[in-house]
């Protein structure tokens, strides 16, 4: 039982009349190590924020380039669309160029056949013409020799 005059001081019973120890100053090596972590935590922390923030910026420079790059890509495929387009209607004038060239080839093959029948039948006539000559030719002498019977006939 503790009565007047008696305190009880961790966990001992003393009168009032007992000095207690004065507590000597002293830093301890756990106050030390306490104080060091904190500053430990304390820098980490620090480092930690300052990497947040740079992750926070390269996000969003990435999320710009990201956005830069889809309008990109847009345009590439208004580009790649317009370019299809294009390749469709050359290709339709290429084939109506060969379709062209064909008939252009066709008429120059029976141009050329019309030219090569025409020849022959150039022949043909030239060679008529030779015949009919000489028989002309030959129709005059003898209306020669017909004059020189008549006239020595007379």
């Amino acid at each position: 039982m503790v009565g007047d005059g008696v305190r009880v001081y961790d966990g001992l019973l003393m009168s009032e009349t007992t000095t207690l120890p004065t507590p000597v100053k002293k830093t301890s090596v756990a106050a030390m190590v306490i104080a060091a972590l904190c500053i430990i935590v304390v820098i980490v922390a620090i480092g930690l924020s300052l990497k947040i923030r740079h992750r926070d910026a390269r996000i969003t420079d990435l999320e710009t380039q990201l956005a830069q790059t889809k309008g990109d890509s847009g345009q590439v495929q208004t580009q790649l669309t317009a370019a299809k387009a294009e390749s469709a209607t050359l290709r339709k004038q290429l084939a109506d160029a060969k379709t062209a060239s064909d008939q252009l080839s066709k008429q120059l093959n029976e141009t050329k056949a019309g030219s090569d029948n025409l020849q022959s039948q150039l022949g043909v006539a030239k060679s008529d013409s030779a015949m009919q000559q000489k028989q002309l030719d030959s129709l005059k002498a003898d209306s020669g020799q017909l004059q020189t019977q008549v006239n020595d006939g007379k």
